[in-house]
């Protein structure tokens, strides 16, 4: 697969965890004919709540992983720290479990929504997931102008998901490892207090807190998956007042600060026994070269001709005969 630009996500884990993978050229969205029919009469993707996936280790994995670290950590230097480690210790994993099960003040007061990709155009796992079990398509979008949503806004993320990087874990380790060195070095006896530790500790903390979503337990590596992230903090109202617009409601729109896309106000959708919010990120101004193949599902019965009149009716290529979006019938043996 051909690469293009360099993905600029996450400060830390760029620098810290040495972790900067290529952008594709090219990302599929794997999805039912009607969810197709959606995407492409609306011009917007769903960015769904990230709590509601299929994986129920979803935003806890990371955590689950840092557990184990930080234990390794008091076991290699119990006997250098003694009681200061004990102290320190217990606030940390006291923080760790309430961000685990999302009790910490920091995850009541904010969502999580992401639109899920795959790098590989034509997986049998993906069209059996979330490809309507190839009764549907996959749609590839230009990763370059995905990539864009990482540039323009800060809680915005487009992002490489990171199953099993033994590199990466061992680069956080070793600093969350200088950290907690720093810490328990400065700290003096007398400020061994749950509020004094847990102020010390934000830089070990909130490393987790803003890199959770892109970690991902490794019995879903062949998912090969990108993500465009945005997370909604506090504003959960409908007049967001005066505040700033990192602090803008969620309730409101985005229509110029992660142009070339938009974002609509806050939705609810049914899932089965529950209801789930999601927002649209639209691709209006940008749709002439937002998709750059079709992929038809193994069992789909849509004819090349057929999408291409659907194509050129929501003006996504300029006539029928257009080969500007490359539209191609699955190779997978699935019937």
């Amino acid at each position: 697969m051909k690469r293009g630009c360099v993905n600029k996500m996450s400060t830390f884990l760029k620098i810290y965890g040495e972790y900067n993978p290529q952008i594709p050229n090219v990302i599929y969205h794997y999805c039912t004919i009607d969810a197709m029919l959606s995407i492409l009469q609306n011009n917007c993707l769903w960015m769904c709540d990230l709590e509601k996936t299929n994986d129920k280790t979803e935003l806890k994995y990371f955590y689950e992983q840092m557990s184990k670290i930080f234990d390794d950590f008091a076991r290699k230097y119990k006997s250098q720290y003694g009681n200061k480690l004990v102290k320190v210790q217990a606030v940390l994993k006291k923080a760790i479990e309430e961000l685990y099960n999302r009790t910490a003040y920091i995850k009541q007061i904010s969502k999580s929504y992401v639109c899920c990709f795959s790098e590989d155009a034509d997986l049998l796992s993906q069209w059996r997931g979330y490809g309507a079990d190839g009764n549907g398509v996959a749609i590839g979008f230009n990763a370059k102008l995905l990539s864009k949503l990482d540039i323009n806004y800060s809680r915005y993320k487009f992002a490489k998901v990171i199953y099993n990087d033994e590199k990466v874990y061992k680069n956080i380790q070793n600093y969350m490892e200088r950290q907690m060195i720093g810490i328990l070095d400065n700290i003096k006896e007398e400020e061994l207090t749950p509020e004094n530790i847990l102020f010390s500790l934000i830089s070990v903390i909130t490393p987790m807190m803003e890199n959770d979503y892109i970690f991902k337990n490794p019995g879903f590596a062949e998912e090969k998956e990108w993500r465009a992230f945005y997370k909604q903090v506090g504003n959960f109202d409908e007049d967001p007042g005066d505040e700033e617009i990192l602090l803008e409601g969620a309730f409101s729109t985005e229509n110029g600060s992660i142009y070339p896309f938009s974002r609509s106000e806050l939705k609810f959708r049914s899932l089965k026994n529950d209801i789930s919010s999601y927002f649209e990120l639209g691709f209006e101004r940008c749709k002439s070269d937002i998709i750059k193949k079709i992929i038809i599902g193994p069992k789909c019965k849509i004819d090349v001709r057929d999408m291409k009149i659907l194509l050129r009716k929501y003006h996504y290529i300029n006539d029928t005969e257009s080969d500007s979006i490359e539209i191609v019938k699955s190779s997978c043996p699935y019937k």
